[in-house]
This record gives C-alpha cells, structure tokens and sequence, in this order.
C-alpha cells in the first residue's frame, strides 16, 4: 500500500529546499546585475578605482577579470555578464552545478516513489499508456508557448516591463561542446526534474493519494513554480506561473509526464538557440 503521507512530506521538502535555493539565486543575479548597472558601485564593493589611473580604459580592459578574481563591472556587449561571474564562476562550473543539483533533487524523489510504493502512473509516468498523440501534444504546446512567450515578451518590453535575463546568460556556454552538453545534458535535466515536481507530483500523485481537487493543485504548484523562478525577476515569475498553468492543463487533459517535459524542453532549449545562439530577438519592432 502507498505510504502516501512520507511521499508528500519528502516532495514538499524538496519543494522547500527548492525555493530557498531560488530565492538565494535571486539575490545573486540581483546584486550582480545592480553591479553591472552602477560600475562605480561596484568597483568600491572590490576595493579598487572605478577606473584606471589613466581615468580611461580601453574596449578590451572593460571587459577583462580583475584581479581579485572577479568581473569587471561593464557587462558585456550583448547586455549580460560574461562568462564568468564576479566570484570567478566558469559557465562549465555553473552547468555542471545546475545539473548536480537538479538531478540529486530528482533522484531523491525518485527513490521515494520507490520507497513508498507510490504508483508511476500517479505521476503520469506509465509508458503503457502514453500515446503518440499525447508527445505530439506536447511538442506542439511546447512550440505555442514558446511564441506565446516571446510576444508577450515583447510586448511588455513595449510596456516598460523586463525580466532578468541574467541567469540565461549566465548559462549560455561558448564552444560547441558546451552547447551540446547544455541542450542534450543540463536542459533534459531540468526539465525532467520540474515536471516531475510541480506537474507529476504536486498535481498527479497529490491529486491520486489525497483527493485534492485538480484545479486547485494546478494553481498552487504554477504559484510554486513561478516562485521558484524567481532569478528571472517579478516579471519573468509572472510569466513562469502562466507558463506553469498551461503545463498544468497539458499535464491533466494528458495524464502523462513525458508530454509536459518535451513541451519545457522546447520552450526552453529554443530560448537559448535563438536568443543566445543566434542573437535573433523575435517580434521586437525598432522604437
């Protein structure tokens, strides 16, 4: 018999732990970015001269580390910071973090499904009945996201309203190798991960084992889950906890978790292609 209660109590503590890490995120990318924004600042939190004895840097010293180890405090070209962070953080280093993390987290609510006999299909894991037409869903949701969330990008620039793109930045690796780990290793991961969280158990198993209605469940795991991305800024966790609700609906009229997970790897294995490998920002009109 499923020993439910232990389950939740494991899920809800990762959940938990989860959004601690998020908010401890935020404030990283937070007060990184505010250095980026006021270089003077930011040269005095360094204990060095916001400029040289010179009073003039060149093109390449502004965006050279200092050496203390950390950035310098002028972003990069394309508006985010480069590809080490002002603690002296490789992107590799940073790649290899997110993916430890998110698969020890997942691995730890997979041995607990399996400690507490808790069904896979609760969690809507059950290949015996995942159809074509489900992962089909799921590849065309993931597509309508993606454009969807782009033109509300876009017109919320219009609007004044930006999300913190830091992060993404932040991730985006340099040489071909990086890009294949970070497409086929570390956004596979996150994906899986999540799902399996907010959508597999904080909707299925919750919903299965306790009876909670799903629609309730469908809210508060998007509230969750644009919590959780709280690195993003108010903006990008609005956006999230509406992304969140579409993989709710895509979760339930499916009843599969491998649909919701290719719809979240699409979305956003193409935000990183076409923002930061191509450099196309789509529907932005020219002010």
């Amino acid at each position: 018999m499923p020993a439910w209660t232990a389950f939740a109590a494991v899920s809800l503590s990762v959940l938990l732990v989860l959004l601690l890490l998020a908010r401890a995120s935020e404030s990283a990318v937070t007060t990184k970015q505010s250095s980026a924004e006021h270089p003077t600042v930011a040269a005095h939190e360094h204990d060095q001269p916001p400029y040289s004895t010179t009073d003039v840097e060149s093109d390449s010293d502004m965006n050279q580390p200092h050496a203390d180890g950390g950035e310098s405090a002028v972003a990069t070209d394309n508006g985010r910071l480069g590809q080490q962070t002002e603690q002296g953080v490789s992107t590799g280093l940073l790649l290899a973090n997110v993916a430890f993390s998110q698969g020890l987290f997942a691995g730890i609510l997979i041995i607990a499904l399996w400690l507490t006999n808790v069904p896979v299909s609760a969690i809507g894991a059950d290949l015996t009945v995942t159809t074509a037409d489900a992962v089909g869903l799921g590849v065309v949701t993931g597509l309508v996201l993606y454009i969807l969330n782009e033109l509300g990008a876009s017109h919320a620039k219009q609007w004044g309203l930006t999300g913190s793109e830091a992060l993404r930045g932040a991730l985006t690796p340099d040489g071909v190798a990086g890009w294949l780990v970070l497409l086929f290793v570390v956004l596979p991961i996150i994906a899986g991960f999540e799902e399996l969280l907010f959508r597999g158990i904080l909707i299925g198993a919750l919903h299965v084992g306790f009876d909670v209605p799903l629609w309730l469940l469908a809210i508060g795991s998007s509230v969750a889950f644009g919590v959780g991305h709280g690195a993003q800024g108010r903006v990008g966790m609005v956006v999230t906890g509406t992304l969140g609700l579409v993989l709710a609906w895509l979760f339930i009229v499916t009843n599969s978790l491998f649909a919701v997970i290719i719809a979240h790897y699409i979305v956003n294995a193409l935000e990183f292609v076409i923002h930061e490998g191509i450099g196309w920002e789509p529907f932005e009109t020219e002010p």
